[in-house]
């Protein structure tokens, strides 16, 4: 499902997106503020990337065109 809202994504989804033109995949390692404006989706703890759920469906985000699977 393409990502509309903020509380859509859950710690253990999938994630396709694209960065500069090319498909990308990742999971969703935590989710901070589920639910709210403020909502951050953290796809590597390690190295700190992550997009604000609000940025990238009004397409401001690096993360375009975000889709969803969800883990269960």
């Amino acid at each position: 499902m393409l990502l509309s809202k903020a509380g859509q994504i859950q710690q253990g989804d999938t994630i396709h997106c694209e960065y500069k033109g090319k498909k990308q995949q990742y999971v969703a390692e935590e989710v901070l503020d589920a639910g709210t404006n403020h909502e951050e989706i953290i796809i590597d703890v390690k190295s700190n990337k992550y997009f604000i759920t609000s940025m990238a469906i009004n397409g401001s985000s690096w993360a375009k065109n975000v889709e969803v699977l969800p883990a269960n």
